[in-house]
């Protein structure tokens, strides 16, 4: 046998290995100088095992965590550049996220309104509610343009509400 028997030493220091098996872990600790010692630190370790006997109290949880979590070395305090730079980097996808869907919502409402004045769903309200066109440039825009400038401001102000109270209830949880 080649290899070391580190697998089945266990099994043959407490005696639960078959006969055959015993005989060929036996003939390999009589080649086998580091499994010999291995063996050697087993019989040692039990000694130590029973030299110790069980505690009799035992620590509750709550203490053990606590004597634990003393023993532990604190962290160390962000700086105020490495935790803005740490919130910066969360917040990042967080606003691309709510550019493309503020996007996305714009041209899809565009899409919308063009097909509904297309079919002429929208034609009575359109022509009661036109403004008169001023001089300016903004007064010749279509409808559809003022529509979903209208929706994309609606979702904007949302995004920026929720924006605000997000932020608010950060601040709330940093003072509790």
């Amino acid at each position: 046998m080649s290899e070391h028997i580190n697998g089945w030493l266990v099994a043959y220091f407490d005696g639960q290995l078959g006969e055959r098996r015993t005989k060929k872990v036996e003939d390999h600790l009589n080649v086998c100088e580091a499994c010999r010692e291995e063996l050697e630190k087993l019989s040692n370790l039990r000694g130590l095992l029973q030299e110790n006997p069980e505690a009799s109290v035992l620590t509750s949880p709550n203490r053990f965590v606590a004597q634990v979590g003393l023993r532990l070395q604190p962290r160390p305090a962000k700086t105020g550049l490495q935790q803005t730079l740490s919130t910066m980097w969360i917040s990042v996808p967080v606003v691309l996220l709510g550019v493309w869907a503020f996007a996305k919502t714009l041209v899809t409402l565009t899409g919308l309104t063009d097909l509904a004045f297309s079919v002429g769903l929208w034609s009575d309200f359109a022509s009661a509610f036109s403004p008169t066109p001023p001089s300016s440039m903004l007064g010749q825009l279509p409808w559809q343009v003022w529509l979903s400038i209208l929706t994309g401001l609606i979702a904007l102000s949302w995004l920026a509400s929720w924006w605000i109270s997000q932020s608010g209830e950060k601040s709330q949880k940093r003072t509790e």
